[in-house]
């Protein structure tokens, strides 16, 4: 812990993007499909948690649904996940990404976010406070993509945040007192249809309550902790969006006669570890925040994401060994397979099953089902054996087949065997599979004179 009269430059610790293979291929869909050779600005959503593994910094991630305008809180997954509103422009030209004004376009963004903190939308929902734009050129013939991420942020020259003192969650509140917070939260949250990333807490009920009503009993002489899910788990530092919040706070709370204010932040980190929920890595720090007015001459904004190489550059990605739908198919199947392995049958090689060999004798409802079920764990080599053909009474009793496939007449193409491996592809295009008309005597069976 600090000592009273030492006090540090808070530094705050950068999103990190994180993309999912699925966000190019629905980028490349939507391109060619809704926008076109219209290159506005569109809305995109971005989901961080609190919940990621010890030691990473914030991370935010993109995948197909970033795209969907209406995203249901409920099939995100952990309930602590918050979704970050955003913008994306998909430029038609190399030469129109290359020679945009950087730092004029995340000043736009800045600015938007400052008129929000001047105005009441930042404190009517917080969560605009957290904004992100992407910059794309994607040249879909080759399926090669230029990327750059900007999450904007308020800087305020010759003005810096302090930080005076950082203390334990569980230091500073007893068990008791946590789990009245931790209970309280969770009540909070569910008074909005998506999760809050910020929240202010009534330093002697230990109540939870909005950022208004935080600001509100604030400037009534009231001690209020202010607070924010971090997505930060590097103990040390607070993550981005605590910068534009301290922003927020310097302008709406209620000035002293000194040119700066402490408050005491919430860095909460909600975590479940072994089933159970921890708030072990969650920090109270002390900070110093100075004075500001609505009518500051010069603010900047910062956070264009730096890449790879840690330059403050583009970023490329070549998606064309995987942007092909059956590539898509093979790689989600492989990935289920390995998940079956790791949760279910550790010690089984999906190597070996994978180079079996399977021959069906009969394509009736017991071999469509043992087809699919050897197809489900990575088998990829089936031959259907099988004389009859398809009757109209199959469909509705074997897996492989389709009413359409009983009207073939006299055709070879109406048997099973070819019927099955046929349909077995359309479901998985990677599988070898192939049929066979022959006639095999059931055993005990008289066997006749006829071929």
């Amino acid at each position: 812990m600090q000592s009273e009269n030492e006090k540090d430059l808070i530094k705050f610790v950068p999103f990190n993007s994180c993309i999912n293979p699925s966000f190019w291929f629905e980028l490349n869909k939507v391109k060619l499909d809704d926008y076109m050779l219209n290159d506005d600005f569109k809305d995109l959503k971005g989901f961080c948690s609190t919940c990621s593994s010890n030691n990473l910094p914030p991370i935010l991630n993109f995948d197909y649904s970033s795209f969907k305008k209406n995203v249901d809180k409920t099939k995100i997954g952990h309930e602590n996940v918050i979704i970050v509103e955003g913008q994306i422009k998909i430029f038609n030209t190399i030469n129109e990404f290359n020679l945009l004004d950087k730092n004029k376009l995340i000043d736009e963004f800045g600015q938007t976010i400052w008129n929000d903190i001047k105005s009441t939308k930042a404190l009517d929902d917080p969560n605009r406070l957290n904004r992100f734009c992407l910059i794309v050129f994607a040249n879909l013939k080759n399926y090669v993509f230029h990327y750059w991420f900007a999450f904007p942020a308020l800087t305020f020259p010759l003005k810096s945040y302090y930080q005076l003192r950082k203390t334990k969650f569980l230091d500073y509140f007893s068990i008791e007192q946590s789990e009245l917070i931790l209970e309280n939260m969770d009540r909070f949250q569910l008074n909005f249809k998506s999760h809050q990333s910020f929240f202010a807490i009534n330093s002697e009920t230990l109540e939870v309550f909005s950022v208004r009503e935080g600001v509100n009993l604030h400037n009534c002489g009231k001690k209020v902790l202010f607070g924010l899910y971090d997505p930060n788990s590097q103990s040390n530092h607070p993550g981005w969006p605590l910068r534009n919040y301290l922003a927020l706070l310097a302008l709406k709370c209620k000035k002293t006669e000194y040119e700066t204010r402490n408050f005491e932040i919430v860095l909460f980190r909600d975590r479940y570890h072994g089933g159970e929920r921890k708030s072990n890595l969650s920090l109270i720090i002390e900070v110093e925040i100075f004075n500001i007015s609505e009518n500051e001459e010069k603010i900047n904004t910062i956070g264009w994401e730096r890449n790879e190489k840690s330059q403050l550059h583009p970023r490329i990605v070549n998606m064309s060994g995987s942007m092909n739908t059956e590539k898509l198919a093979e790689s989600a199947v492989s990935l289920n397979l390995k998940l079956m392995k790791w949760r279910i049958a550790p010690d089984i090689n999906l190597e070996i099953i994978r180079n079996q060999r399977c021959l069906l004798l009969g394509s009736g409802t017991l071999g469509c089902n043992v087809a699919r079920c050897l197809m489900a764990w990575g088998v990829e080599h089936i031959t259907f054996v099988d004389n009859s053909k398809v009757s109209y009474s199959n469909p509705v009793r074997q897996s492989l087949f389709v009413f359409q496939d009983s009207i073939g007449g006299e055709s070879k193409e109406n048997h099973k065997s070819i019927k099955a491996a046929e349909n077995l592809k359309l479901i998985y295009p990677g599988v070898n599979a192939n049929g066979i008309v022959l006639s095999i005597p059931m055993p005990g069976h008289y066997v006749g004179g006829k071929k």
